[in-house]
C-alpha cells in the first residue's frame, strides 16, 4: 500500500482555555488504516515533545521510551 507524503496529509491542532488549563486537540488527516497504532504513537511523541518544550524543557530529550505506547496503540487499534 503506497501512503501519501506528511505534505498531503492536513494536520490540525486547537488550543483551548479550559479554567485554569489548557486542553489541545489534535486532528490527524489522511492516516492510513492499517497504521493507526504507528500514527497514536507518533502524535504522542510530538504532542510530549510540545508539552515539554512549553514548559521550559528540552523538546528533544524524550519524557519516556518512544516504543512504550504502540502495544497498547496497537491494542486500541485492533478494535476500532
Amino acid at each position: 500500500m503506497q501512503h501519501e507524503s506528511a505534505a498531503a496529509r492536513p494536520h490540525l491542532a486547537t488550543l483551548a482555555g479550559d479554567g485554569g488549563q489548557t486542553i489541545l486537540v489534535w486532528e490527524e488527516g489522511g492516516m492510513p488504516l492499517d497504521l493507526p497504532a504507528a500514527y497514536g504513537t507518533g502524535v504522542q511523541i510530538h504532542v510530549e515533545e510540545l508539552a515539554a518544550q512549553i514548559a521550559g524543557g528540552n523538546a528533544a530529550t524524550p519524557t519516556r521510551d518512544r516504543t512504550s505506547s504502540s502495544p497498547a496503540c496497537k491494542d486500541l487499534a485492533a478494535v476500532v
